[in-house]
């Protein structure tokens, strides 16, 4: 699709998307850690290689394509600080000319905490304080970074609403111009799955039994794992939706978004604009259900037996059963020997 409209989606800086279970599902987050890398080198110590590494590779990649659209996507650039940002940037200093434009999706504070903190709980395990490093106001000061570094002209403001996905979808694509392919196809492809209460039960279950072992996954065995999981949350015969947040907090991040509509809108497209009053107005009278995230999961007894079933079938299960029981058996000897 983007190839016909001459626009490349770079591999360099490309990784793909934690707990996806697609494998074309990738973004340059590679690009934002080597930002924060550079930025995090102290006085005196060697140069970090990876950004120039990596803004070689971009150019020569942009080079041998003949896109005349590059489009780089990471989350991880969202909510960062304005000096990243201004890093960031630097990778396209080779591209005196280009015009480089921000497409940056707002949305309603409660889905928006709801859904950071269950992702976070999914990709990290069990949650101390579901509310810690939310901050929903930072959406709006990212869009008024990138308006003062680029001018407010070359933001595209878009407002995210499951009610109307296909619309906000097709403002992505045409602002990102993308004209081979149809709103309704992009909207279709959807694969980053929500931690359910039976999810979370297994996922803390699986987190208590590893601490209890001192056992550590590094990043590639946890994103086994998540995948593992992602594919156990469609598989759930009475799955219940997790609610992470107290209902007050809810609540006032409600109360806080209304409130802050006017600056929202003033930075959103004017059909954006249009898609968030719909969804407030179909919210007008909306109760918030209170966190579940303590109580039980119910599971059938086909749901008991996919649990039993997981070491069979993937070998990273297996491989983390071994790993604690290995554990075990050298407590043993030690407390033996020690006797």
């Amino acid at each position: 699709m983007l190839q016909e409209d001459k626009i490349l989606y770079p591999e360099t800086g490309a990784r793909r998307n934690a707990g996806s279970l697609n494998p074309n599902s990738v973004a340059q987050h590679l690009l934002v850690h080597a930002v924060r890398q550079k930025l995090e080198r102290k006085a005196g110590q060697a140069d970090n290689r990876r950004f120039p590494q990596f803004r070689e590779r971009l150019l020569e990649e942009v080079k041998a394509s003949g896109a005349e659209t590059v489009l780089i996507s990471s989350e991880l650039i969202a909510l960062s600080p304005e000096t990243e940002k201004k890093t960031f940037l630097r990778y396209f200093k080779e591209f005196p000319d280009a015009d480089i434009r921000v497409i940056y999706a707002m949305r309603y504070f409660p889905d928006y905490a709801e859904s950071m903190l269950n992702q976070r709980l999914k990709s990290k395990g069990p949650l101390v304080d579901t509310t810690k490093n939310i901050q929903p106001l930072n959406m709006l000061r990212d869009l008024e970074d990138w308006g003062k570094l680029l001018g407010k002209d070359k933001v595209h403001g878009l407002y995210f609403s499951a009610a109307d996905y296909k619309g906000y979808v097709g403002e992505i694509l045409d602002a990102a111009g993308i004209r081979s392919g149809t709103a309704e196809e992009a909207a279709a492809i959807s694969d980053n799955t929500s931690l359910s209460l039976n999810g979370m039960a297994l996922n803390t279950a699986l987190g208590t039994m590893l601490d209890a072992h001192g056992v550590t996954l590094d990043s590639e065995e946890r994103r086994r794992l998540i995948a593992v999981l992602n594919r156990t949350e469609a598989e759930w015969t009475a799955k219940q939706k997790l609610v992470l947040l107290p209902s007050e907090t809810s609540d006032s991040l409600a109360a806080l978004f209304r409130s802050k509509m006017p600056e929202i809108a003033n930075l959103l497209t004017p059909a954006s604009v249009a898609r968030m009053e719909a969804e407030m107005a179909r919210r007008e009278a909306q109760v918030f259900a209170d966190s579940n995230a303590g109580k039980p999961a119910t599971f059938t007894a086909a749901d008991v037996a996919k649990i039993l079933m997981l070491a069979f079938e993937y070998p990273i299960i297996r491989s983390i059963l071994r790993r604690c029981h290995k554990e075990d058996v050298l407590a043993d000897k030690e407390r033996a020997t020690a006797e």
